[in-house]
């Protein structure tokens, strides 16, 4: 594998090149890379190794030395180098160019498909039954979601706006719901990549399945190995970050912690397959997301701070971020409609389901904010 590393363009044009064909090699690089600064590209060199009649040795200087330039701070020109024998025992050398563009969080993203990369995924999914397939390919990590549509009955969509509209007035949205499948979700992953969300980044996309980057560990198993201040620490963290992804218009429609993911110290968010603007408002469905977080984090209490008052905090927290008298008015009738299991509490306490238990300290919670900002 070739020793990867980010060398400028400006000391390796300043490196004496040691054979005419690395010179020519460097001068097709800055000439390439100065013509995808505007335009993402790729270009696949293979034919040109034999004109320029590189030695052995020279190829290796070139993967030890060369494997990638950073050309200027939004682009980054990556050379992806192969080398082994072929059936005939001869040694052969592969160069493969990719242009990276650096979006707005940050991430550098593939401007076009890795050559070979489609081929990669359909093996994958031809060996792989299941519904999310992993795949590394050329030392990048992938996600592959086969597509799975899921149209709603006629039915089901009337009973989802009368429930809402029963329970909080002027928060139903009308029409028709489309069909739910991935490109709907690849699609509003894009969109939030192009506002400057951290999100994973749509590589490929084919009809059977979309191609996502892969961008962290999720936050439930990061938290598996923390201490209890840690996970506290990072939760609060999780809680700032989607008050921030709030606060900039959005909502998730699956904020659990399986969907947020840890890179390099940020968070980054997976899954976006609900199509909730098409059922209820903007405000309501951030309060859904709230109540998703808050339901994963009452599993992270301990004898210093109480899975309620953890909740109570984390509620807190998020409210210093961003709140509203719409979000504080929502948050009322979401307490008040799940006031009848607090009804069944004794009965269903001595059942011991840890789900309900932990059901009833949200809540609470929910309660003791519903009435305001909770001191």
């Amino acid at each position: 594998n070739p020793r990867m590393q980010h060398i400028s363009l400006k000391e390796n044009l300043m490196a004496a090149p040691r054979s005419l064909g690395l010179a020519l090699l460097m001068l097709l690089c800055l000439g390439n890379a100065r013509a995808a600064a505007p335009q993402p590209y790729a270009a696949d060199i293979d034919y040109l190794l034999p004109e320029l009649a590189l030695t052995s040795h020279d190829l290796h200087e070139i993967i030890a030395g060369f494997p990638s330039y950073a050309f200027d701070e939004d682009y980054l020109l990556e050379i992806d180098a192969r080398s082994g024998a072929d059936d005939q025992d001869e040694e052969y050398f592969e160069l493969h160019f990719y242009a990276l563009r650096r979006d707005n969080s940050g991430l550098f993203e593939d401007t076009v498909p890795p050559v070979g990369l489609e081929k990669a995924v359909l093996d994958a999914l031809r060996h792989n039954p299941q519904r999310i397939v992993h795949v590394r390919y050329h030392g990048r990590d992938y996600v592959v979601k086969r597509m799975d549509s899921k149209t709603r009955s006629r039915l089901k969509q009337v009973m989802v706006r009368w429930l809402c509209g029963m329970c909080f007035p002027g928060h139903a949205c009308s029409g028709s719901l489309p069909p739910q499948d991935g490109h709907f979700e690849a699609n509003r992953v894009r969109a939030l990549g192009k506002a400057g969300m951290r999100v994973a980044r749509v590589a490929l996309e084919l009809d059977q399945a979309v191609v996502y980057t892969h961008c962290g560990i999720n936050l439930r198993k990061h938290l598996a190995g923390c201490s209890g201040d840690e996970q506290h620490r990072l939760l609060h963290a999780a809680v700032r970050d989607l008050a921030g992804f709030h606060h900039a218009g959005h909502w998730h429609g699956g904020a659990q912690f399986r969907n947020l993911l840890l890179n390099d110290g940020q968070f980054y968010r997976i899954d976006f397959e609900e199509d909730l603007e098409h059922a209820i408002s903007l405000p309501l469905a951030q309060i859904y997301d709230i109540c998703q977080f808050l339901s994963d984090a009452v599993r992270y209490g301990n004898e210093a701070c109480s899975a309620s008052e953890l909740s109570h905090q984390l509620l807190k927290q998020y409210q210093s971020v961003y709140w509203s008298d719409t979000h504080q008015h929502l948050l009322a009738g979401v307490s008040r409609l799940l006031h009848p299991l607090e009804a069944a509490a004794s009965l269903l306490q001595r059942l011991n389901f840890k789900d309900f238990n932990r059901a009833l300290v949200l809540v609470s919670v929910l309660r003791r904010h519903a009435g305001g900002v909770a001191a």
